[in-house]
């Protein structure tokens, strides 16, 4: 009989990534806690900069519950400054929070979520490190950077539009078809950007879109 840790393995997709990467490990952890450490070494091709080839020592702190979870993505080696998009903690910032669930959600294994996310950011900085260029664009920080990625996301050409979207994602499904529609058309969500809405639900709680609602909203007292 598997146990409940290997089942949990399997579930997450790990030998997939450590037979992908396989400079990286699971490191055992006293606590539990599901931890992979190495080198990643990857090989992409990036339209107008050609093959980046590169490894960095980087760990990866994973959930059991992922992809509802993100991983903690943390770079050991020194190598990549504070200044260069990493959050308080010093795990790197590879996007807005509903973007990365997006993708997580999309991909649904731990491979996927590190090949479109973790690669492509460190990817970027090569390329950054050596030219002095962004090749994949950067958002504005803070809550500015926020409602410019989640009014792309919802189709929102607004803020206001795009924290009442997200407000409408905090809700039931049936409750928010009923309201009118952000986006100022004087039609219900049901009848106007539902089809934009609606594939976002399964990405997040509800209670998660009304937290974030919560903080887009206290950026305008």
């Amino acid at each position: 009989m598997r146990s409940p840790w290997s089942a949990t393995l399997r579930r997450l997709g790990i030998d997939d990534l450590l037979r992908r990467f396989p400079n990286l490990a699971l490191r055992p952890q006293r606590d539990g806690r599901i931890v992979i450490a190495g080198d990643l070494q990857f090989s992409v091709v990036v339209p107008k900069f050609g093959v980046i080839e590169d490894a960095f020592r980087i760990e990866i702190r994973i959930s059991e519950n992922f992809p509802s979870t993100l991983p903690s993505i943390f770079e050991r080696n020194g190598r990549i400054p504070k200044s260069y998009h990493k959050m308080t903690d010093d795990s790197l910032c590879l996007g807005s929070p509903l973007g990365l669930r997006l993708k997580a959600t999309r991909g649904k294994t731990l491979l996927a979520f590190v090949e479109a996310c973790v690669v492509p950011y460190l990817a970027g900085y090569c390329i950054c490190e050596r030219t002095g260029e962004v090749p994949f664009g950067e958002l504005a920080h803070g809550i500015p950077g926020l409602l410019e990625e989640y009014g792309r996301l919802t189709g929102a050409t607004s803020n206001a539009a795009c924290i009442g979207f997200i407000e409408c994602l905090g809700q039931r499904k049936r409750v928010a078809n009923r309201r009118t529609c952000p986006c100022g058309s004087g039609r219900r969500l049901g009848r106007c950007h539902n089809r934009r809405i609606n594939p976002l639900r399964g990405v997040a709680s509800r209670a998660w879109y009304r937290g974030t609602a919560r903080q887009l909203k206290s950026s305008g007292r």
